[in-house]
């Protein structure tokens, strides 16, 4: 049972086959069953507890070809986070890269639609035909063992979507007590399914001799065995029951009667026949450890409370397999072990009537103890909670939360929470600021900054080391230069993000990058670009002592800078670098930032096609890209789209991503879908809809730095110099101004440019043509180095006239010339390519500037 650095949690032993006990019997009825399922999708082996269900798919699995996976079920993995993160890893064993789409959404603090995880789940399975190096035809068996334990609907449906849509790589078997609640009578109608019941798995008289002369040492007649038959009715448990009857006996037979081993009565015939006649301390062993769902020697040392039982724990184990005394190897080296479920129950059943409630609780908590000192959050959880000691749990999650955070595994963190009181949470720093992460990544900015205030209040009261209040401090610093960059406050985004750098310790790998991210965003936002290079390769050094994801968040601050700065040679490379990293390392989530800012690079460059790639990876990713590399990715798509002259298409995403933003929930991004719908309609000429939008825009919030593909700003002040909006430009010359001194103050060459050009168009509309040619030849000058076409192109025709009597003066012509190319026509019969008949500026604004001055080529609705 190892821990993965990957997925910390899974505890390997439930991907592993059990181990085949030795004196096996094989059912050849039943292995007859299974030799049809390779033309079928689904298996289905269903029995009561002790038919042998296990042990028969083990046999089978050991003497079959094909690929195969294992997954061992418990109650805990009904939880539909815990059973997908279970299901990829036992799909991993096989297929180590698979799914990765999938694991994505696990990580992400609120789980997307189970409808959306079945989807991606079934559709990436079903791509290891062709990435899985299967042969044509050809499916890998995955096992779900005991798959009644699970009780969550969620789960079930992920299940059954596998069923009634069969991925074609996937030959899915499911081992159950009882008919699970999937549609097997579709599934029967349609003759996909093998099915396996008690009938098929029941001994037969000679298999039963064969088991008894393997299994009972001590010597029985033909009338014993056909009693021993008679009373079992070839019920694989009841055999097994009978043979340690036999084999403790004195040589007088066992008491057996026809009740004796009806299920209701088996607690009683194992107490009475099986359990009494093993030593005592052994009988001590296993009632004291029962309350442990997997076992090994060293838990087993340290929960046991008989000092007899300490230090021989682990043969006390073997001794118990190799004795078929219920108990059976949960890993080819014999270190892990669980108990049969039924004699589990017994042994449950006399802890309960032997040992008081304080001494049950006594036993928890030493398992509890153990497994945290071990890592095994999960399993010190549910051992601290049973035994009633919510304090211990909180303590457990304050222990290892840092390491879940290093990880990114928020559906952990969360899942640790909703387990405990909500009075505790509300009392810890240590358990609130994680709520306080958990907001930070749901994009939920102004609510965590409200809560960080309330965390600092418990402050000076709280219980905390010295190194609690420091980390604590740190954190509380990193998460306030996210606010402080949501609200553009420069001076406080500097202070506090060096602030959590100086105080933040190097193991918490995911703070420093963290306040990396943002201390680097301060330098850029103040203009000292040779602090941000030598700062970015600092961070980066940094890598060598974490070696996970830390170098994402410097790389994405610095694709962000270079956006900034209007430099596309230097973004293309620091995104490809940045892809590059992420694939690497597996690092899904974060892949999203690394395609914008590629879509970024490909749209100014006008390189539509490949800016559409790009944009619609990260949109078809909703719930396994960060929020705001999502919302940015949708915008960039809309534009492609309107640029494309795809105007259905582009409200058609836009529609639909209203949806997603109402399902996704938050305020931010709520009003970001609802800039996206503006932006989509302004691009339609639904000027209505996009005026009623800018109306209840609210221009007294401060300015937020503007380092992706749009901002809301900036959609403001299209709408307001649209020519259907007003006649007066006075409102959109007083916002553009705002924006270009904040521009300034920021270093946003991108924004500087953007609002140059608006400028120049907004002079020409008045009339102002010399100063006009002024603000664009600033405008085109800045533009030029980088290549950004499309910042002018998305003006529209009404900007032609212009840029063609820069050209002739000879004002980086060659640019100019790129994006003349790429203009849209302009109305009627205007001619942009030749000079000599270029119509006044008075013409030009009449003829088309109500038709494309706001935004790229687009079509007006009809009034």
């Amino acid at each position: 049972m190892s821990m993965q650095s990957a997925a910390p949690f899974i505890i390997r032993t439930k991907l592993h086959r059990p181990r085949i006990v030795e004196n096996q019997v094989s059912l050849m009825r039943a292995q007859q069953h299974l030799a049809y399922v390779p033309d079928r999708p689904c298996t289905l082996v269903c029995a009561p507890a002790g038919f042998g269900k296990t042990t028969l798919l083990c046999e089978w699995l050991a003497n079959n070809d094909q690929r195969s996976a294992w997954l061992s079920l418990d109650e805990r993995d009904s939880d539909p986070t815990v059973f997908l993160a279970y299901l990829i890893a036992a799909i991993r064993t096989v297929f180590p890269d698979a799914c990765a789409e999938t694991k994505a959404m696990l990580d992400v603090p609120t789980l997307p639609p189970v409808s959306t995880i079945s989807a991606t789940l079934n559709n990436e399975i079903d791509h290891l035909t062709e990435t899985g190096g299967l042969a044509a035809g050809q499916r890998f068996i995955l096992v779900l063992d005991d798959y009644h334990r699970i009780n969550h609907q969620d789960v079930h449906q992920v299940v059954n979507d596998l069923l009634l849509h069969p991925p074609r790589s996937l030959h899915l078997v499911i081992s159950a007590r009882h008919d699970p609640p999937l549609s097997l009578h579709t599934l029967r109608v349609r003759g996909e399914v093998v099915e396996i019941r008690s009938n098929a798995l029941r001994f037969t008289m000679g298999e039963i001799v064969a088991f008894a002369q393997k299994a009972i040492h001590v010597p029985i007649d033909d009338a014993m065995i056909q009693q021993v038959a008679e009373f079992t009715e070839g019920w694989a448990a009841g055999l097994r029951f009978a043979a340690l009857a036999l084999n403790a006996s004195d040589g007088s037979a066992p008491r057996m009667t026809a009740s004796a081993l009806e299920h209701r009565f088996v607690i009683d015939y194992l107490s009475n026949e099986v359990l009494i006649h093993l030593p005592a301390t052994t009988q001590t062993f296993l009632i004291q450890t029962a309350i442990l769902e997997h076992l090994n020697g060293a838990l087993c040392d340290a929960v046991l409370t008989e000092s007899e039982g300490v230090g021989s724990c682990q043969q006390r184990l073997e001794w118990l397999e190799r004795e078929n005394v219920f108990t059976s190897a949960q890993d080819d080296q014999g270190r892990w072990y669980r108990y049969h479920s039924l004699f589990r129950r017994l042994l449950l059943d006399q802890l309960e009537r032997s040992y008081s409630a304080e001494q049950i609780t006594i036993l928890h908590q030493r398992a509890s103890a153990w497994y945290a000192a071990n890592a095994f959050v999960e399993d010190a959880l549910h051992h601290a909670l049973t035994a009633g000691d919510a304090m211990s749990a909180a303590q457990i999650i304050e222990t290892y939360r840092h390491k879940a955070l290093n990880y990114s595994q928020f559906q952990r963190l969360d899942q640790w929470l909703k387990l405990l009181p909500v009075q505790l949470i509300q009392e810890r720093p240590g358990l609130l600021i994680i709520e306080a992460w958990l907001l930070a990544e749901r994009w939920r900015t102004p609510d965590m900054n409200a809560l960080l205030d309330r965390i600092e209040a418990l402050l000076p009261d709280a219980a905390l080391s010295e190194s609690e209040r420091v980390i604590l401090e740190s954190e509380i610093a990193a998460l306030r230069s996210d606010y402080c960059y949501f609200i553009g406050d420069r001076a406080e985004l500097l202070r506090f993000s060096r602030h959590a750098l100086g105080l933040a310790p190097m193991t918490l790998s995911y703070v420093r990058r963290f306040a990396w991210l943002y201390y680097l965003a301060a330098l850029q936002l103040h203009g000292d670009f040779n602090a941000l290079q030598d700062a970015l390769h600092i961070s980066l050094r940094e890598d060598r002592i974490h070696g996970d994801a830390f170098p994402v968040s410097p790389l994405i601050t610095y694709c962000a800078a270079s956006w900034m700065n209007a430099d596309l040679a230097t973004l293309h490379q620091s995104a490809l670098h940045l892809l590059h990293l992420t694939q690497e390392r597996d690092l899904y989530n974060e892949q999203g930032w690394a395609y914008l800012y590629l879509g970024c690079v490909a749209y100014q460059r006008d390189e539509l096609e490949s800016a559409r790639q790009a944009f619609t990876t990260i949109v078809n990713r909703p719930y396994s890209t960060h929020g705001h590399a999502f919302w940015q990715g949708a915008f960039g798509l809309v534009a492609v789209y309107c640029a494309q002259g795809a105007y259905s298409q582009a409200q058609a995403l836009s529609d639909s991503l209203l949806a997603t933003g109402l399902e996704m929930g938050g305020a931010n991004v709520g009003a970001e879908a609802q800039t996206l719908r503006a932006f989509v309609a302004l691009q339609q000429g639904n000027i209505g809809e996009a005026q009623r939008w800018a109306a209840s825009y609210d221009r007294s919030q401060r300015l937020a730095p503007m380092s992706m593909f749009y901002a809301a700003p900036l959609v403001l002040a299209r709408i307001l110099l649209d020519p259907a909006a007003s006649k007066d430009y006075a409102d959109a010359e007083a916002w553009i101004n705002q924006i270009y001194d904040f521009s300034l103050d920021t270093y946003n060459l991108r924004v500087q440019i953007e609002m140059l050009a608006l400028r120049a168009l907004l002079n020409e509309m008045n009339g102002e043509r010399a100063n006009a040619l002024k603000l664009l030849e600033q405008s085109v000058t800045l533009a030029a180095p980088g290549n950004l076409v499309r910042m002018f192109t998305d003006l529209g025709a009404t900007i032609g006239p212009l840029l063609i009597e820069l050209r002739d003066r000879g004002c980086t012509p060659e640019f100019i010339h790129r994006v003349i190319k790429s203009l849209p026509p302009m109305p009627e019969s205007v001619d942009l390519s030749a000079p000599h008949r270029r119509p006044s500026t008075r013409q030009v604004v009449v003829r088309s500037c109500c038709a494309t001055a706001c935004g790229p080529s687009r079509r007006r609705r009809a009034p």
